[in-house]
């Protein structure tokens, strides 16, 4: 855990950021996002190819897969077979070996992520992405959910 003193400071540094903030025009341009807001982008992405969410039609990337859907510099991959790493086991809920599995590819949606519910209404083959509570059937829920680093570098922007 950090001192106090350098998580003020952290703070401090980051409201002095929004100070002074002017808007800007609509415009296509390369970003870097500070690693909180990644995971929440990574949240939203998970929840996009969420199969329940697909199949119900509920997801803007419904009915997308081999589709250019992000940049080229955009790769997210779940794995859920890394071993020792949190949300990570051999097997999913369901008894299916976990894999990795390759979501988002140099922009390109190559998969959605399925239980075997999900996988048999879509007409495909699970993923091995079943996740149980303590009751019910199994969800489906991710593994370690990680995008690739872009190949920019912070000072080429």
């Amino acid at each position: 855990m950090d001192a106090p003193e350098s998580v003020g400071r952290t703070a401090a540094q980051r409201a002095l950021r929004r100070l002074n903030a002017v808007k800007v025009d609509t415009q296509k341009v390369p970003v870097v996002f500070e690693p909180r807001t990644a995971r929440s982008l990574l949240d939203h992405i998970f929840d996009a190819v969420h199969g329940m969410s697909v199949y119900r039609h509920e997801s803007f990337l419904a009915g997308k897969l081999g589709e250019k859907v992000a940049s080229d510099d955009v790769t997210v991959i779940d794995d859920g077979a890394i071993p020792g790493l949190f949300g990570t086991s051999p097997f999913d809920d369901e008894g299916v070996p976990s894999r990795r599995t390759v979501v988002i590819e140099r922009g390109v949606l190559k998969s959605y992520l399925l239980n075997s519910y999900a996988a048999r209404k879509m007409g495909m083959k699970t993923t091995g992405n079943a996740s149980r509570g303590l009751t019910g059937n199994a969800g489906i829920g991710h593994g370690t959910f990680m995008s690739k680093k872009a190949s920019n570098r912070r000072s080429r922007l």
